[in-house]
């Protein structure tokens, strides 16, 4: 903006950046952590922190198959999912028998097991999916969870050996907005 003889602009596109959690790393497979984890991620702060500070239009997108300038989008994810409510999260984990849902403290499964240290994944070199990932880890150590950042400089290869306990990356929506559905939701996708 500040160049002369420069114009630039910017606009609402297809894609979105996300969190995927490998349900093969033991602690994922339960849904109350899961949920706490969503409910204490606080996606306002992320893109006021990331993208947000080069376009104000952007915000989270509320639905998992529909952005928010496509035909067909309408918001549809419980209100608490990425609120960074963190005492709803931790409320969540003691309901369903967590101890040490606080920073400083180790989380505690029902058994009395320690929830082990998970790493967030994302692509070398972007600097806004390390800051994001950054940001997940904070919000997810108030919970006692121990997150590493931990790049990888083979998004594809990572993401099929499932060498990631959490990983950050984008999908790419087309004007058609159910072509890659099957991709996304069948469980028998390559991408599920």
């Amino acid at each position: 903006q500040n160049i002369p003889g420069v114009s630039q602009t910017q606009g609402l596109g297809l894609t979105w950046e996300h969190f995927d959690l490998n349900l093969q790393f033991e602690s994922l497979k339960d849904e109350a952590l899961r949920d706490a984890m969503f409910v204490a991620t606080n996606r306002q702060d992320i893109i006021d922190k990331t993208v947000g500070q080069f376009n104000d239009e952007v915000g989270p997108m509320n639905n998992h198959m529909f952005v928010q300038n496509q035909q067909g989008y309408e918001a549809v994810l419980p209100a608490e999912q990425g609120s960074g409510d963190v005492e709803a999260a931790r409320k969540i984990l003691t309901d369903a028998g967590y101890t040490g849902a606080q920073e400083g403290q180790q989380l505690t499964t029902p058994s009395g097991q320690v929830v082990p240290s998970m790493r967030v994944r994302y692509t070398t070199g972007n600097a806004i999916r390390q800051s994001t990932s950054e940001l997940f880890a904070s919000y997810m150590r108030q919970l006692g969870l121990t997150i590493e950042v931990v790049p990888t400089d083979d998004l594809g290869g990572t993401l099929d050996s499932g060498d990631y306990e959490i990983m950050l990356y984008a999908w790419v929506q087309t004007p058609f907005p159910f072509g890659g559905a099957e991709q996304l939701w069948l469980s028998t996708s390559g991408s599920n």
